[in-house]
């Protein structure tokens, strides 16, 4: 609790406020996370965290026990992802069965942080709708599904968002000078959070964050029946409910390019905005940690289209030009990849020469991150040498097609494990 403690007292110090003066705390923090407790409230394993892809095998167990992503959308609403709570704690089940049996109650991390705060174990349902044994559209538990990895015991009480998680401890309120009574809020997850902090309470509003993880959410004042994987159809913690599309590579692609370069944040932004629009052809697929959207847990990370001179060892030095097409080629990613959440229909056919954001040798082609499976066109009438295969979404059974339109012949399935290396 030394994190919280810190935040806490630099929070008062920057509002320059007494701690007595303070009424009310709210705790937000990251989704998905797995805290399970014992009885006597401490954790039997460290928690797993909502970027952890160990779990991808459990997730596909469960998810074909529910009936495939046609069952997920059944009944908990939403098809379940590796970073979910539910495949973390089958994890643990299988993995580490003598901490899985002493599992009193199940909680988020901003779900701990509250029980610390109150002694309460409670769940607000905009953070409990990433768990995966929650229905998003009746805002309660699917116990049936959670019965699947673990006895229904241990879920804590769910609490609606305007409802106060409870008040701070007597004990820990004298520790830094709190006063009675001090009411600690619902909270939720952060990402949420800072979404609803946009002003994203009514219709017609849309926010994409680019943290770690990128995200674009809209709000919609009734569940959202999803007919796509992609998208999870979540309560909002203002109350009514903000669907959302989540990739897991944003600013943390960047970041790792940034590190391997050797440059601050300041130089590297310097050096991006001055980089060159297409990167002469080079080309990332920035799956540094798996991802969530499109579903590819165990996937991996390539930069495509560099040649010998590009990476070369006297010109991959600081400033250099070939530096800016690696720093290039990362930037029309971060922004369209959540982009696409916002469009009606992923699934529409389009001519390679129609602009995308990854051009390549005086020909558009659709990005890498398209691809998970490296296809190349097989159609006669491409009128583009080499041009990639653009893959449908998963809900329409994997078929790839050729980005042309020109022929749906299909093409052999590619295994799901990993992803393949573009020839």
């Amino acid at each position: 609790m030394a994190a919280f403690r810190g935040a806490f007292a630099g929070a008062v110090t920057d509002a320059c406020i007494e701690p007595r003066a303070i009424r009310a705390i709210g705790v937000s923090g990251q989704q998905h996370g797995l805290v399970a407790l014992d009885a006597a409230g401490e954790p039997v394993h460290p928690a797993k965290l909502w970027c952890d892809t160990e779990t991808a095998n459990h997730n596909t167990a469960l998810v074909d026990r529910l009936g495939g992503e046609t069952g997920c959308l059944d009944k908990p609403g939403l098809v379940l992802q590796t970073g979910y709570t539910a495949s973390k704690l089958a994890w643990l089940r299988d993995s580490r069965p003598d901490a899985y049996r002493r599992i009193d109650s199940l909680l988020l991390p901003h779900d701990y942080l509250n029980f610390w705060l109150t002694g309460e174990r409670v769940s607000e349902v905009g953070d409990a709708s990433g768990t995966g044994y929650f229905d998003s559209r009746t805002r309660r538990w699917r116990e049936d599904i959670l019965a699947e990895i673990a006895p229904t015991r241990v879920l804590p009480r769910l609490i609606e968002s305007h409802k106060q998680a409870g008040v701070v401890r007597y004990a820990l309120a004298r520790e830094p000078g709190l006063a009675e009574g001090v009411v600690v809020s619902s909270g939720g997850d952060d990402n949420m959070l800072g979404t609803i902090g946009t002003g994203n309470i009514a219709h017609g509003l849309v926010t994409l964050s680019l943290g770690t993880s990128g995200t674009v959410r809209a709000y919609s004042e009734a569940p959202v029946i999803a007919n796509n994987a992609m998208v999870a159809n979540f309560c909002a913690s203002s109350g009514g409910w903000l669907p959302l599309i989540c990739t897991m590579n944003m600013t943390s692609a960047t970041t790792r390019v940034r590190k391997l370069l050797g440059l601050d944040l300041s130089t590297f932004n310097e050096r991006l905005a001055n980089a060159l629009i297409g990167a002469e052809g080079v080309t990332v697929l920035p799956f540094f940690n798996g991802e969530r959207a499109p579903a590819l847990p165990q996937a991996t990370a390539n930069f495509f289209g560099a040649d010998q001179h590009q990476l070369h060892a006297s010109q991959f030095v600081s400033g250099s030009r070939r530096e800016r097409h690696f720093r290039s080629a990362l930037r029309p990613r971060a922004a369209w990849r959540p982009s696409r959440g916002c469009e009606p229909n992923t699934s529409d056919r389009r001519r390679c020469q129609e602009p995308c954001m990854a051009p390549d040798g005086g020909r558009y082609h659709w990005h890498l991150g398209d691809l998970p499976y490296g296809h190349r066109c097989r159609s006669a009438r491409c009128s583009t040498a080499g041009c990639l295969v653009r893959a449908l979404p998963q809900h329409l059974a994997r078929r790839p097609l050729c980005a042309t339109g020109a022929s749906r012949r299909e093409i052999p399935n590619q295994p799901q494990t990993r992803p393949r290396r573009c020839l």
